[in-house]
C-alpha cells in the first residue's frame, strides 16, 4: 500500500451527493449543514463545495471538470453507492485527484470493505472530511466487444433502459473501469431483478434484493462459460465451466452486504475471483446465506483464486449477463485486467 502522508495546505474538495443515491434520502438541507459546519470549524470555509446531481450524467461530468482543473490538488468526495463510486473513479481516474467515500447509497458495499461493517456514523465521517490522508487503490479494467449492451437504471423511472456504449479504444472496443467488484450469473438475474422492484416498489429501498432472491429460487443456475485465467503465482488458466456466478472482487461486498470475498483488500495489486458451481437444490439455500456472511471459503463448491488479468466467454451462445459495481451489461464476453495502486484515495481518520 502505497502512503502520501496527510494531505497538505492548499487543498480544494468537492462534496457531490447523487440525487439519486439511497432513493434521495440523504440528501437533506441538514447534511449540507454538517459539512458547511465541518468545513468551517477547519477553517477551509473557502476550500470546498458542495453540488447536488440534477440529472443523469451530472455525477460524472462535475467530477471530470474538477479533475481536470485541480488535479492533484483536488479531493472529491461522493456521498452515494457503487454506481456512483465507481462513476467518480472513472472520471478522475488518470488526473491524480484523489476521491473518497461518504456511504449514502442503498447498499454501500464498497464502503463497507473501507470502513467495515459497522462503519462509523455519517456524522463522524463528515467531521473528519477536511483532514483526509492519501493512499493509492487499486482498480479493474474491463474490456468488451463492440456489442455490448448496458443498462442504464435511472434513465426511466419505470424500467431499465438498454444502450450500446460508443468504442472507445484505438481497436474499436469498449472500454471501462470497476472499482469494486464484477460478476455474472445467477447474481445478476437477482440484481436486476431488484432493480426492477425498487421502481415499482421504492419503499423497498435494499430489502428489494432480498426478496429478489426468493423471487429467482427457481431461475437458471447453470451458466456454461469458456475462461482464461492469469493467476497471481504466474499460472495461467484456461477451461470451460458450468458456473453459478462468478465474482471478480477488489472489495469484499456487493448485492447488499453479501461477501464473495473476505479476504479481498483493494490495496494488494491482485483480484480474489470467487466462483461457484452447483451445488444441488438442498445445499442452495445453506451455501447463500454463508455466501451472506463471508463463511462460505470452505465449501467443496466455491473457488478461490488470485488473479491479474484474464478472459470469459459464453460456452451455449447465450450472452453473458453481468453487472460491474451495479452496472448491469449484455455481452458474448469480455476482458479485465488488475491496475495496481490506480487511483489515490482519501482515507478518513475515525
Amino acid at each position: 500500500m502505497e502512503r502520501f502522508g496527510v494531505m497538505e495546505a492548499g487543498r480544494r474538495f468537492l462534496i457531490i451527493l447523487s440525487g439519486k443515491a439511497g432513493q434521495g434520502r440523504y440528501n437533506t438541507t441538514e447534511l449540507c449543514e454538517q459539512i458547511d459546519q465541518s468545513f468551517h470549524q477547519a477553517g477551509l470555509s473557502d476550500h470546498y463545495d458542495i453540488l447536488i446531481t440534477q440529472h443523469e450524467g451530472h455525477l460524472s461530468e462535475a467530477a471530470r471538470l474538477f479533475a481536470e482543473e485541480y488535479g492533484a490538488t483536488g479531493v472529491v468526495y461522493v456521498a452515494g453507492g457503487d454506481g456512483s463510486l465507481s462513476e467518480v473513479a472513472q472520471s478522475v481516474h488518470g488526473s491524480d485527484c484523489a476521491f473518497g467515500v461518504i456511504p449514502a447509497g442503498t447498499a454501500n458495499d464498497f464502503a463497507k470493505t473501507i470502513y467495515g461493517r459497522k462503519r462509523p456514523s455519517l456524522l463522524d465521517i463528515v467531521k473528519a472530511m477536511p483532514y483526509p490522508e492519501l493512499e493509492r487503490l487499486d482498480l479493474m479494467r474491463l474490456v468488451f466487444p463492440p456489442e455490448v449492451s448496458f443498462f442504464s437504471q435511472y434513465s426511466d423511472e419505470e424500467k431499465l433502459i438498454e444502450y450500446h456504449p460508443p468504442v472507445n479504444t484505438e481497436d474499436g472496443m469498449v472500454s471501462t473501469y470497476s472499482l469494486n467488484v464484477v460478476s455474472f450469473g445467477l447474481d445478476t438475474l437477482i440484481l436486476r431483478r431488484a432493480y426492477e422492484l425498487m421502481k415499482s416498489r421504492p419503499k423497498l429501498g435494499g430489502n428489494a434484493y432480498y426478496v429478489s432472491i426468493l423471487q429467482n429460487l427457481n431461475s437458471r443456475k447453470i451458466f456454461p462459460t469458456k475462461f482464461t485465467l492469469h493467476a497471481a503465482n504466474g499460472e495461467t488458466i484456461s477451461g470451460e465451466k458450468d458456473y453459478v456466478t462468478v465474482a471478480l472482487c477488489n472489495g469484499g461486498y456487493y448485492g447488499n452486504g453479501f461477501n464473495p470475498a473476505p479476504m479481498a483488500d483493494p490495496y494488494d495489486g491482485v483480484l480474489n475471483l470467487c466462483s461457484a458451481t452447483w451445488m444441488g437444490n438442498l445445499r442452495f439455500v445453506p451455501i447463500l446465506l454463508r455466501y451472506l456472511k463471508g463463511k462460505h471459503v470452505n465449501s467443496h463448491f466455491i473457488n478461490f483464486k488470485d488473479v491479474l488479468a484474464g478472459e470469459f466467454s459464453t460456452a451455449d451462445g447465450e450472452e453473458i449477463l453481468g453487472n460491474y459495481d451495479g452496472l448491469i451489461f449484455r455481452t458474448p464476453s469480455f476482458s479485465f485486467q488488475v491496475i495496481p495502486q490506480a487511483l489515490p484515495y482519501a482515507r478518513l481518520k475515525l
